[in-house]
């Protein structure tokens, strides 16, 4: 994998989940918010694969619940591939480096975002997220000796 094919990653995944992050601020239920809630909660223990996982999949579940909000399976499609494509790197970046407090952080900014209804802060919100999770899936992966990464 290369640092480009990383970049190519992250600019669709701004572009499909901010879409879909901007559809699902006007069309979440009070329900559906409190369940993105607490799935922004989702923490784990570096150290432990399994826990490491289990954050990864509520990190999915996470996206996808927001997608599905958008209320347009095309987009839920795109988002679902994208993200598996992404999980390989998501638990790279998490077994690499602590995600905690950046991914809770953001998480909870989004939902709170998308409980505004605002479509425009709602796209901002996710490109954002992703954005920090582009640079520190970047900053961890070319620190490591381990990861084949190539520039």
């Amino acid at each position: 994998m290369t640092v480009k094919d990383i970049n190519d990653l992250f600019a669709i995944r701004a572009m499909t989940e901010g879409t879909a992050a901007a559809m699902a601020a006007l069309n979440l239920s009070a329900a559906d918010l409190d369940q993105l809630e607490a799935l922004a909660e989702a923490r784990y223990d570096p150290q432990q694969g399994e826990s490491v996982q289990s954050f990864v999949k509520a990190n999915r579940n996470f996206h996808l619940a927001i997608a599905e909000g958008a209320n347009n399976s095309r987009l839920l499609a795109l988002v679902a591939a994208h993200l598996d494509e992404c999980t390989r790197l998501f638990y790279l970046g998490a077994v690499s480096r602590d995600v905690n407090p950046e991914t809770s952080a953001d998480h909870r900014h989004i939902v709170d975002v998308l409980r505004l209804r605002d479509p425009d802060l709602a796209r901002a919100a996710m490109g954002e997220h992703s954005e920090h999770t582009q640079k520190g899936i970047l900053k961890a992966l070319i620190s490591s000796d381990t990861t084949g990464l190539t520039l």
